[in-house]
């Protein structure tokens, strides 16, 4: 088989992607500016686009295994292509309580609980967040790549609320305050964000050759019995006892003292781990922010503002490594389940604050 790899082709006649969205809602007044909304959305995209390595080698046949499986193309050693033909499917029931302004408070508190799957999330995680590869395991099975999508929380709960805080003239606490003091302790508005949702999915792999063609090495792992049944730490997010090499026993085929899979055997076959059969850590985060508005003249007006992500300063964890193959870290164990950072300040991370004052005139 050659080394040269060629990255970039593309299918003819490649059919564009489309989608179709369905969903039903019903909606009751709880009281007064409170009302509840239940809703089923739904939708499919047919034809989205993938990458299967046209230079795959086909499978071992069972009858007759030691048969060649010559590359297709033998003068290079994979051939990437951007197709068409994969799908994913979207159903959610979200539950929204929602209280229209009235007496200086407005909020909206909504619950999801979402199902998302596609085949085209095989690859390993790209190193760029968000992305996507679409990369296929094997060109010959696309729907065995049909799972959990990565970015999608099973369950999402966010709630969000602006208050007038009732303190000042006319409020229910200090309501008789004039002149300087309510100057002072009126008219604050308090804002809040409550953010909890379950963690991402992910995907195990491995890098070994199933092909015996030595060609780039990405595979999934045999899986027996549930990862994620396991008391989770920074250290080991997933049991990596449930892991085998393709065709090997769950449990037994670690190097000694690590949770690296170290496989040699060819089997001609790719492992029964799903995509997305790893849940990840989840999020809970605490924003909130506080501002008011000084009259200083009839035609100047200072704005004090403030916001703070994270108030109570709860860790939310990165992804954990998902190589069961990966043994780079300075600890005997490896990488595999291991948390190696927190989440960004943008995604939940350590607490951040900020002041500012501003003069409108």
């Amino acid at each position: 088989m050659g080394t040269q790899a060629f990255q970039t082709a593309n299918q003819l006649n490649k059919k564009d992607p489309y989608s179709i969205q369905w969903n039903l809602s019903v909606e009751r007044v709880l009281h007064g500016n409170t009302a509840l909304r239940v809703s089923y959305i739904a939708n499919r995209a047919n034809q989205l686009s993938w990458g299967p390595d046209l230079n795959q080698p086909r499978p071992i046949d069972p009858s007759n295994p030691t048969a060649p499986r010559p590359a297709p193309f033998p003068a290079w050693s994979r051939v990437f292509t951007r197709a068409g033909g994969a799908i994913s499917t979207y159903e959610s029931m979200q539950t929204e309580v929602i209280h229209k302004y009235s007496h200086g408070l407005t909020f909206q508190s909504t619950w999801t609980w979402a199902r998302n799957l596609a085949d085209t999330e095989s690859w390993p995680r790209s190193g760029f967040s968000g992305e996507v590869t679409g990369r296929a395991m094997n060109q010959y099975n696309l729907r065995g790549d049909y799972g959990n999508v990565g970015g999608t929380r099973k369950h999402r709960w966010i709630t969000t609320m602006v208050d007038e805080l009732p303190i000042g003239k006319g409020r229910f606490l200090l309501g008789n305050a004039h002149g300087v003091l309510n100057g002072i302790v009126g008219g604050w508005r308090l804002s809040t964000i409550l953010l909890a949702q379950t963690g991402p999915f992910d995907t195990p792999f491995l890098q070994f050759d199933s092909s015996g063609n030595a060609r780039f090495g990405f595979n999934r792992p045999d899986l027996a019995g549930n990862p994620n049944d396991v008391h989770h730490t920074r250290a080991q997010w997933w049991n990596p006892n449930v892991f085998a090499c393709p065709g090997g026993v769950p449990g037994q085929d670690f190097a000694p003292g690590t949770v690296t899979l170290s496989c040699s055997n060819v089997i001609g076959r790719f492992g029964n781990a799903a995509v997305g059969s790893l849940v990840g850590p989840g999020t809970v985060n605490l924003s909130l922010g506080l501002a008011k508005d000084f009259q200083l003249s009839e035609k100047v007006k200072l704005k004090f503002e403030s916001s703070f992500t994270n108030v109570p300063n709860h860790p939310n964890f990165d992804d954990p490594r998902n190589n069961l193959s990966e043994s780079t870290d300075a600890s005997p164990n490896g990488t595999f389940g291991r948390v190696l950072a927190s989440r960004g300040g943008d995604a939940g991370g350590n607490r951040v604050g900020q002041l500012a004052l501003r003069i409108e005139f």
